[in-house]
């Protein structure tokens, strides 16, 4: 309920907050949908806004997600991406706390920090999944678990005290 409720607010505050011109929100009159003119923001906000345009969820830095878990099932194109303010997810003092990909392809995580005690990041029979530019710091329980994933792609990342679990279990017949 709080993150259907945060969810729009976000999108009201956006749509209310930016001009309406052609048709369309946060552009200019030139842009059009039958010529090659490129669209112009009529604000910076908008400017800036307009790259959420395929943002399921935009999170403001003081959001709280309840128990920390961000699971994405049979989605495809899909990234999650933290912002250059504050990409950290802390688990102190919080149990089970993970990132799960599952039946998923196509997934990018990147610009993240995971940080402290039961940090877990799964991946599991999924495919075309990329993490990159993370950083991963686990004390006692923390671990990454491939299971069934095929073409994982792990680059400019660091994992300190993590465990790797790499599963595979061919497919019932």
């Amino acid at each position: 309920m709080t993150m259907s409720l945060l969810l729009v607010v976000v999108l009201l505050f956006f749509s209310s907050s930016c001009s309406v011109s052609s048709g369309q929100y946060y552009v200019s009159d030139d842009c059009s949908s039958v010529t090659q003119s490129p669209c112009h923001p009529l604000s910076v906000y908008a400017g800036n806004m307009s790259q959420y345009n395929n943002t399921i969820y935009y999170f403001i830095g003081t959001t709280n997600i309840r128990y920390y878990v961000v699971t994405m099932t049979a989605v495809k194109n899909v990234t999650l991406y933290g912002l250059d303010q504050s990409p950290s997810i802390n688990c102190k003092g919080v149990s089970k706390t993970s990132i799960s990909v599952n039946y998923s392809d196509h997934v990018t995580i990147s610009n993240i920090s995971l940080n402290f005690f039961d940090c877990r990041v799964n991946i599991i029979s999924s495919n075309n999944i990329t993490i990159t530019n993370i950083s991963v710091f686990g004390l006692f329980f923390g671990t990454l678990m491939l299971s069934n994933a095929f073409d994982v792609n792990i680059s400019s990342s660091v994992f300190y005290d993590y465990e790797l679990y790499i599963y595979y279990e061919p497919l019932p017949v």
